[in-house]
């Protein structure tokens, strides 16, 4: 199966409350990849609903990500990390960097299938 295809079913997943499932197809789809994009790496940070994703492990992959490339999405993430840390500094830095993606319209490329206009 394309890694896409996981990417797409582990969508429908999160909208239908499943996260553990979601959590499955986004790091199966991870795994297929030897350079998986930055966008699929979000994703798999991002799902800290998951019993399978400790919080360590969800920061790694968020740092991965920013690593890779800093777009709108992976700021929004660092905010809200720095939100929950309570690190008011770094929030407010992710805060600025947010506003300024937003502005230069630099965004995370959208790697969920579009089967409707297939």
């Amino acid at each position: 199966m394309d890694w896409k295809n996981e990417v797409f079913l582990g969508h429908l997943y999160s909208i239908l409350w499943l996260y553990e499932d979601q959590y499955n197809c986004y790091k199966k789809a991870f795994n297929m990849l030897s350079e998986p994009p930055e966008a699929l790496i979000l994703l798999l940070a991002g799902c800290d609903n998951s019993t399978s994703l400790n919080k360590n492990i969800s920061e790694n992959l968020l740092f991965e990500a920013v690593n890779k490339k800093i777009t709108y999405e992976a700021a929004i993430m660092m905010r809200a990390l720095y939100r929950r840390k309570h690190d008011i500094q770094k929030e407010n830095h992710w805060g600025t960097i947010c506003k300024e993606l937003k502005d230069k319209n630099v965004h995370s490329e959208i790697i969920i299938p579009d089967v409707l206009n297939s």
